[in-house]
């Protein structure tokens, strides 16, 4: 049974709307995850308190900070992936700038190009309010 020549045009043409129409819905849904990825990310304390860290360029080990400590409930946004250290330790970078004396601000996390460094959380007691690539 031959089909007259419009049915052929039809199909075709409907197939190219599918397919056209399902690029479209790709297209806008990976847009939209991008979009949200972009957006600042932050951390909520999980813990009663949690002290906040330092990571000094020399030694590259994180160590206590003078300042108080976080509390349950605070938030920070994340300006980095999170961090492990050789030990095993997880740590989010806070957008909190460190201004404690003696502190040089040199080093991984500490800067980079005169950038001022940040405080650091446990990732043991902070949780990010959603996944962050690596």
């Amino acid at each position: 049974m031959d089909l007259p020549t419009h049915y052929g045009v039809e199909i075709v043409k409907r197939s190219i709307a599918a397919l056209l129409g399902g690029l479209t819905v790709l297209a806008a849904t990976q847009a939209g995850a991008q979009e949200r990825a972009r957006g600042p990310v932050t951390v909520t304390v999980t813990c009663q308190w949690t002290p906040m860290w330092i990571f000094n360029g020399v030694d590259n080990l994180p160590r206590k900070a003078a300042t108080p400590n976080a509390l349950l409930g605070q938030r920070f946004e994340v300006v980095s992936p999170l961090r492990t250290t050789l030990g095993g330790f997880q740590y989010w970078e806070t957008n909190v700038v460190v201004v404690e004396p003696g502190y040089g601000g040199f080093g991984y996390g500490a800067g980079y190009g005169g950038r001022p460094g940040h405080y650091w959380l446990s990732a043991d007691c902070a949780l990010p309010d959603r996944y962050i690539p690596r």
